[in-house]
């Protein structure tokens, strides 16, 4: 079996640290506006989840990282796909194909790895494994797509010093938020709703 590793990542300036990756196998997920340029050009169903109203959300630039706020990060790839940067993590699955040679009754099986305490992992874990599944089985003809996560929790950070103080409770919030998110998202799709389980 053929495997292909893909990265994303929002900061620009951490995407030039990945030594081990080919640029082919790098998805910079923003594009060079600031969070206001890309509301006032984004359709209006981006204010059904946006914090729009924090100004100084506004000023930051989505090139520079999402801060440990899951909504940049979120806006950032939306960003991203509307300008065509998603190309990269296609050819890298276009070439997985090519190499096997199967037809399109096979399977395709996504690993999402990501920390669940800062921004970007947790703007776009749930996002990439829907978009995955979109792709593999839409575009590729893949019939059984297994799309699977494995994510770090804060303790890992915590635990070992390197996030303490005020950023703690950040990184705790972004990992609730995204395990109830992650929660949701499953009850929704097996059919069970919040009033089954009163």
């Amino acid at each position: 079996s053929f495997v292909a590793v893909h990265a994303f990542d929002t900061n620009v300036n951490d995407i030039t640290k990945l030594k081990n990756l080919n640029r082919e196998n790098i998805t910079q997920t923003s594009t060079n506006w600031t969070v206001e340029e890309y509301l006032r050009m984004a359709d209006a169903s981006v204010k059904d989840w946006f914090p729009f109203e924090q100004k100084e959300i506004l000023r930051k630039s989505l090139t520079d990282g999402a801060g440990q706020i899951r909504s940049v990060s979120r806006l950032a790839y939306r960003a991203a796909m509307e300008s065509g940067k998603l190309g990269n993590l296609h050819n890298s699955i276009n070439h997985i194909f090519r190499e096997t040679g199967d037809d399109a009754s096979s399977s395709a099986r996504v690993m999402i790895v990501c920390s669940i305490v800062g921004g970007t992992g947790t703007g776009i874990f749930l996002q990439t494994a829907i978009y995955m599944r979109d792709v593999l089985e839409f575009e590729f003809q893949r019939r059984n797509v297994l799309i699977r996560g494995a994510f770090i929790l804060p303790d890992t950070f915590v635990l070992t010093n390197v996030i303490k103080g005020d950023e703690v409770e950040s990184i705790r919030a972004n990992a609730y938020a995204s395990i109830k998110e992650l929660n949701a998202i499953t009850r929704n799709a097996s059919g069970q709703n919040d009033e089954q389980n009163v």
